[in-house]
């Protein structure tokens, strides 16, 4: 069966790393299998990477991979922070830092809060950074180097057609069914004392915790953002361009241990407080609280929008959304929704949460569904109809109807063959031995001069 190429794990794919911190204390019957330069590559450098391939993020193995293959994938790696010794391509501390909080963050929410991480590890946070700081600041050099060589490929109409046409028609991938959808969402405003209710309780809140109440355990209790409240509220380190606004405006200009009176934002109403500055990166923590929006205006929205409906038989749902919805994102586009997964317009039927799904499971293109009660991307209540646009069955590939798909496809394979050219040039320039999988890997003896 085929499928788009991909880059492995040579440095398209961050690796968790995590994973390899909970095996490292196993006993490896160690040994140097390969040297690129000076730098070494011992037994246990291939099967912690191989563990980190083959685990899901559990650490539950799920798949099986060539150990030839990982220790190729190293040595393309080694390959590739050699040269950028050699170009000096420097990853500033701060880039360092802020991407190992990052990646602690994403595992302390995975497992439920920092002490059941630390309990899962074996090891405190502060020692898991020590852990994986080498490897993160590879990773994030090998990044740096493969945008340097391929960042600017790009493919031709006419090379994503012979890309496809080398393709044997009969190993064409089976495309699931997908859908292109509009709406018409109606967003009910919050009332103003519902507003003042939101910022007498963050207030009530700032108080309590500029008294010496645990803002980890506030935070748990009463924030509502689900992303960062089992981390304490912590967001980790970050820029002001990854922040809205109107919360870095706030937050870059508090003092390490201030608290911030309530800021409104898109997502409701924050308290934030600075825990730490490294150059142009910073990492808070904060409490976010959202007014709700009254059932009675939900129920009004609803009937706004029946009636709204009852026009279809004489103007387009198009039309009717660039009049009537509230929703700016979609609006002057005539309610057209965009996948946010992919950027694409189309959506697999089976990405769609249960609830959408069975509002469209038995529509025609050209037919809309029940109203539903759903959240903008804010988390604001809105009440909305969807409209099928087109409806694309399960199908196999074709240029025609999955352009952008194989479009992707094509641009992955001729990336990975410009990275296979500098590879092979830079190769020369190099000491390379393998010395490890020489009987089980024949392949790998290329890499010997």
């Amino acid at each position: 069966m085929w499928e788009p190429p991909t880059l492995k794990s040579i440095g398209w794919i961050l690796s968790t790393l995590f994973l390899s911190a909970g095996i490292q204390a196993q006993t490896v019957v160690d040994e140097i299998v390969a040297v690129v330069g000076a730098s070494p590559v011992l037994q246990s450098d291939v099967e912690i990477r191989s563990f980190q391939m083959e685990a899901d993020e559990r650490g539950n193995r799920v798949r099986s991979v060539s150990r030839c293959e990982v220790l190729e994938d190293i040595l393309i790696q080694k390959i590739l922070v050699a040269q950028a010794v050699l170009d000096s391509v420097i990853i500033e501390d701060d880039e360092v830092n802020a991407e190992i909080d990052r990646r602690i963050n994403m595992q302390v929410a995975q497992a439920g809060g920092r002490e059941r991480l630390e309990k899962l590890m074996g090891r405190t946070l502060d020692n898991l950074r020590l852990d994986i700081r080498d490897n993160v600041y590879d990773d994030l050099v090998i990044q740096r180097m493969q945008f340097k060589i391929t960042g600017e490929v790009q493919v031709t109409p006419s090379e994503v057609k012979k890309y496809f046409d080398r393709i044997p028609k009969d190993s064409l991938p089976l495309i699931p069914g997908e859908v292109e959808l509009s709406h018409i969402a109606i967003i009910p405003e919050v009332r103003q004392e519902e507003n003042e209710r939101v910022l007498q309780a963050l207030e009530k809140l700032k108080s309590e915790l500029e008294k010496g109440s645990s803002f980890c355990i506030k935070a748990k209790f009463y924030s509502e953002d689900p992303g960062s409240a089992e981390n304490c509220g912590e967001l980790g380190f970050m820029k002001r361009d990854d922040l809205v606004p109107e919360f870095s405006a706030v937050a870059f200009s508090l003092e390490p241990k201030q608290i911030s009176a309530p800021v409104k934002t898109q997502f409701g109403y924050h308290i934030i407080e600075l825990l730490d500055k490294r150059g142009q990166y910073a990492n808070f923590r904060h409490i976010l609280m959202r007014p709700k929006v009254s059932l009675t205006d939900l129920v009004a929205a609803e009937e706004q929008l029946n009636e709204i409906i009852l026009q279809l038989d004489s103007v387009s749902f198009s039309n009717l959304a660039i009049r009537y919805s509230n929703d700016k994102e979609t609006a002057n586009n005539g309610g057209r929704l965009m996948n946010p997964n992919t950027g694409a317009g189309r959506f697999m039927l089976e990405e769609l949460d249960p609830t959408t799904y069975q509002l469209l499971s038995n529509l025609n293109e050209g037919q809309h569904s029940k109203l539903q009660v759903s959240s903008t991307a804010e988390g604001q209540k809105m009440v909305r109809v969807l409209y099928i646009e087109k409806r694309i069955d399960a199908h196999t590939a074709s240029l025609e109807q999955d352009y952008a798909r194989i479009q992707q496809a094509a641009l992955s394979e001729k990336k990975m063959d410009v990275l296979k050219t500098w590879i092979e040039k830079r190769k020369k320039n190099l000491h390379i031995s393998v010395q490890g999988y020489s009987d089980t890997c024949p392949e790998l003896r290329k890499w010997n001069p």
